[in-house]
């Protein structure tokens, strides 16, 4: 975070994967980056995750669609 606060993105960008805090989140979007969501959402284990991203602004969101195995 010390990196991105002195070198901000000028373009915006996503944090892939995100499973960290409601804090964490709110940083990276006060820099002008989206938060990617995956598959992890779903897993019955990730109370805290779900929970994070609910409580984050819907238009800082992006669902992420990779995956290592599509069917």
């Amino acid at each position: 975070m010390a990196i991105l606060k002195r070198n901000p993105p000028k373009y915006g960008g996503v944090v892939h994967g995100f499973s960290g805090s409601v804090q964490q989140a709110m940083d990276f979007i006060k820099l002008g980056l989206k938060i990617g969501v995956g598959g992890v959402i779903t897993y019955p284990r990730a109370k805290k995750t779900r929970a994070t991203i609910a409580a984050l602004p819907l238009e800082s969101l992006l669902i992420e669609t990779d995956a290592l195995i599509c069917h």
